[in-house]
């Protein structure tokens, strides 16, 4: 399912609005980036599956800019832009533009990302270039790991 942001969500006329109190865990995510209640499911899935809650944050960000209904030219899906491929393989089935199926397939790419290429750039970037690639630091995992640390 996809939050949609309500009229009430809306950033006022200067552009910007404080968090709010339910963003706790990701409290520099303005208003207007990602509904609260996809804010919350992120952290809470990041959580779930041991991942910094801020990188998943910029993950999510870079790949969908929190949109469930994302998709790519190359047939990636969902809020994480995840293959159907890899979300099986993670033991995710079900339909990627489906909020917590999406975001589930995307965690659990990103845990054994970092895991097998280590909690920093390289681990990022491995969510980008796949599992089977060299681990190495490149420019995506540099700017989820800018954006990481912003959040």
């Amino acid at each position: 399912m996809y939050f949609a942001p309500s009229a009430q969500e809306a950033p006022p006329a200067s552009g910007k609005a404080a968090p709010p109190a339910s963003r706790e865990a990701a409290p520099h995510i303005e208003r207007h980036a990602a509904p609260a209640g996809l804010v919350d499911m992120v952290s809470e899935a990041a959580r779930r599956h041991g991942v910094p809650v801020a990188l998943a944050h910029a993950i999510i960000k870079i790949e969908s800019g929190y949109n469930c209904r994302a998709h790519s030219p190359n047939g990636a899906q969902g809020i994480g832009q995840i293959l159907p491929a890899t979300a099986r393989a993670e033991g995710v089935t079900g339909n990627l533009y489906e909020c917590s199926t999406g975001l589930e397939a995307a965690m659990r790419y990103l845990a054994h990302a970092l895991e097998s290429h280590g909690g920093g750039c390289e681990g990022a970037s491995a969510y980008n270039t796949g599992l089977a690639a060299p681990r190495r630091c490149t420019g995506y995992g540099r700017k989820a790991m800018q954006l990481a640390r912003l959040l």
